[in-house]
């Protein structure tokens, strides 16, 4: 009987404790509608990008790859607000697709925006540098 009183007591004080806190973010280029989702995971600190979908061709792409999180800050009630991140290097996908490149992101929930910007140095002219402006919203 004690052990269930002290189990209870225990997953009353911890109630996040058996859960991810997974916040499902959906970002839109307003030009062309190309949607990207992403998961934001508050315990773990963690920003997966999940899957894009661009409504003119109606594909949809599973990208299932982490972003390397370099500084993640919360607000006044402990929300992610603010979330700047790199390609992670250490995956092979990463490797495999953008081998001589690396991109940096940046996630504003307060004013929701996402912002990427991709660098391929051995690209030519305007194709150096490259990146997207996207509005975005919380999901769930």
């Amino acid at each position: 009987m004690r052990f269930f009183s002290i189990l209870f007591l225990t997953l009353i004080s911890f109630p996040t404790l058996g859960q991810a806190n997974v916040i499902e973010i959906n970002c839109s280029h307003e030009g062309e509608g190309f949607q990207l989702n992403f998961e934001l995971d508050q315990r773990l600190r963690t920003w997966k990008f999940v899957e894009s979908y661009n409504p003119k061709t109606k594909n949809h792409f599973q990208v299932n790859r982490y972003f390397f999180v370099v500084e993640w800050n919360n607000d006044l009630n402990g929300m992610p607000s603010e979330i700047w991140a790199i390609d992670d290097l250490g995956d092979v996908q990463t490797k495999q697709t953008y081998p001589q490149s690396l991109s940096t992101y940046y996630l504003n929930l307060g004013k929701n925006i996402y912002l990427s910007n991709r660098t391929i140095p051995n690209e030519s002219g305007d194709m150096i540098f490259q990146g997207r402006y996207h509005g975005c919203y919380v999901r769930n």
